[in-house]
């Protein structure tokens, strides 16, 4: 800071120019920074939300179980499209396999696996057995997520 003379003998302090880009470019970098972090956790939070949608999902099959006594028909029941549409929305994909499914779980009627894309470009599966596990890659292999090439989380 500097002392400035006026006019009228009265000395003013004023910053400089360099002092004024100095403190702008402290807080922009401070701001690029809280950026960054509201962002890796604005997308952690979407991945929690597919996987609670995913445990919901969990839950809805062993009703459709105790209902239909088989899960023949589990991938078109009526709580999927909604499920689905939630975890769309949070930015992730979801694909449910049974035996209604065609290239779904080899025939088996008593099994499903639904295999969700997460924002960050990982995988989630859940299935009939009450398994959830990162999925590593390819579709369903036995129809169950233990029984698939992934690491579990």
């Amino acid at each position: 800071m500097k002392k400035f003379s006026s006019k009228f003998g009265v000395s003013k302090k004023a910053f400089t120019i360099i002092e004024l880009i100095v403190v702008i470019a402290i807080i922009a970098i401070l701001a690029g920074i809280v950026l960054n972090n509201v962002t890796k956790y604005n997308n952690k939070g979407k991945i929690s939300a597919i996987k609670g949608n995913l445990a919901t999902l969990r839950v809805v099959g062993l009703k459709y179980f105790e209902t239909n006594g088989n899960y023949t028909s589990f991938c078109g029941t009526n709580p999927l499209p909604s499920i689905s549409a939630a975890i769309t929305k949070a930015g992730g994909t979801m694909t449910c396999f049974n035996s209604a499914v065609v290239g779904g779980c080899l025939g088996l009627t008593n099994k499903w696996v639904v295999i969700s894309t997460l924002p960050d470009g990982t995988s989630w599966c859940v299935d009939y057995l009450g398994s959830a596990k990162a999925w590593v890659s390819g579709g369903p292999n036995g129809c169950d997520c233990s029984s698939s090439p992934m690491s579990p989380v």
